[in-house]
């Protein structure tokens, strides 16, 4: 259990509906995925019993992915609310014990991160003196180099982070390929089930092949974009 769960912390999950994930990331098939990593982080949300704000894209403003992230983490913080803890939905390994870390982390003053693998996080416990919208902006968001610019960020402002473990999220059919053959363990079983039946489909593994050749005919391979690790 956390400390003080008196303190004013909330919960903001900021995660699509399963159908414009389905759209945006491009992965055949998918509805029942994402329908299921929707389900799945707000019961692990709920287990900690701290107040919650689920934030879709009908619910987001902004024009910009920066915009629509900091507004509704200002907005949570207009309620009244003095920290808080932002997940999304595509980090499957995710479970209410990295966010019981990061309630902890609050409440000894700290914020925290959990790094995930294409050099964003997964994670984010902030205090509000640390919030400034226009810093927020200013981040690179979706960039390969956002969790090391945002733990330099909190260093400037004397803050110390606490950093949880790595995670993979999903942006891609070759991200669930990597869950599925190497964190069989650490997901849960339906989860298992919706991907290994996604592979089943044709469609998918034609996406799947046509992504891997594609860097390969590339010959900048400088120019093409996938995780650093």
């Amino acid at each position: 259990m956390f400390k003080n769960q008196a303190q004013k912390t909330a919960i903001l999950v900021f995660a699509k509906t399963a159908g414009q994930e389905t759209r945006d990331k491009k992965i055949p098939n998918s509805l029942e995925l994402f329908n299921e990593l929707n389900s799945q982080i707000l019961n692990e949300v709920k287990k900690t019993g701290v107040p919650y704000f689920h934030v879709s894209e009908e619910l987001q403003s902004g024009n910009t992915f920066a915009e629509r992230f900091a507004n509704a983490i200002q907005f949570i913080f207009d309620h009244g609310y003095q920290k808080i803890i932002t997940v999304g939905n595509d980090s499957p390994e995710l479970k209410a014990s990295h966010i019981t870390t990061a309630l902890n982390a609050l409440a000894d003053e700290k914020n925290a991160l959990g790094p995930s693998k294409d050099g964003g996080f997964y994670l984010l416990g902030i205090d509000k003196s640390c919030f400034d919208k226009d810093d927020f902006l200013r981040l690179p968001w979706q960039k390969q180099n956002l969790f090391s610019t945002i733990v330099a960020y909190f260093d400037t402002l004397g803050k110390r982070v606490v950093k949880l473990n790595y995670l993979q999220d999903i942006d891609s059919v070759i991200d669930v390929t990597l869950i599925i053959q190497k964190l069989q363990k650490s997901i849960s079983r339906q989860l298992r089930i919706i991907i290994n039946t996604l592979f089943e489909n044709s469609k998918t593994t034609q996406v799947l092949i046509s992504s891997m050749i594609k860097p390969i005919k590339n010959k900048n391979f400088d120019l093409v974009r996938g995780s650093p690790y």
